[in-house]
């Protein structure tokens, strides 16, 4: 069973950051405490990296050589990194500090919630890339309106 905490859980299930959650999750053991409190087994993994497993296992990227990359675009943006369907756990891009903020803090689904915008109108799209490009002073690799 997986289980997820939108943290980080990179050594056996335990909770080493707390980025969209409350920051007592830090240092939790939370595959010991879903364990206990469902007396069933339980191992948790990190939501974007919990995408990527199954998108390796059962979508697109199965038969997959070398690198791919999941992401995921909600409260912030998650990351997945594989290796030759090896899990680089905990990569959490979304985090990458630019101009002194998260990256995702501009061009997340949360953010553009936040501003307002369609991803589907070109008018809009452009508002995207010109707050993303102010925000975290980089051009977007892909257009918004693709997405």
């Amino acid at each position: 069973m997986i289980g997820e905490l939108a943290g980080t859980a990179r050594l056996v299930g335990v909770a080493e950051s707390a980025a969209n959650i409350d920051s007592s999750w830090i240092t939790t053991d939370a595959d010991a405490l879903f364990t206990t409190a469902s007396g069933q087994p339980v191992h948790v993994i990190n939501d974007a990296d919990a995408a990527g497993v199954a998108e390796l296992r059962y979508g697109v990227a199965t038969s997959r050589k070398g690198e791919v990359l999941m992401l995921t675009f909600g409260t912030g943006i998650g990351s997945g990194l594989f290796v030759d369907g090896t899990l680089v756990p905990n990569t959490e891009l979304g985090h990458l500090e630019l101009d002194g903020v998260d990256a995702e803090s501009g061009v997340s689904a949360a953010a553009r919630d936040r501003e307002d915008l369609s991803w589907r109108s070109g008018r809009d799209a452009s508002t995207a890339t010109s707050i993303t490009s102010r925000r975290c002073s980089t051009t977007p690799f892909s257009s918004a309106a693709g997405l």
